[in-house]
């Protein structure tokens, strides 16, 4: 069970990366400096997230990084 500052912080952390997603929109052309952005913005995540929560925010992360690509990837189909 989540105590209130983990679920507090993973709500944060999935605000931050849903805004994350809306700006790269309008970047969506540039693929490599999304993915370079985008891995930038999860490792910064995990540096905040290791000092609050230790390991435990390894897989969360990791999950944020691969749905993040993929949707990255779909955002460059769009631009082409």
């Amino acid at each position: 069970m989540l105590t209130q500052g983990q679920g507090l912080f993973y709500s944060g952390m999935l605000v931050m990366f849903l805004l994350g997603m809306v700006v790269q929109w309008y970047y969506r052309p540039y693929f490599e400096f999304l993915m370079v952005v985008h891995t930038v913005e999860i490792l910064f995540m995990g540096v905040i997230g290791w000092y609050r929560l230790g390991p435990a925010i390894w897989l969360p992360l990791l999950g944020l990084w691969l749905l993040g690509a993929v949707v990255i990837c779909i955002m460059h189909q769009f631009a082409e």
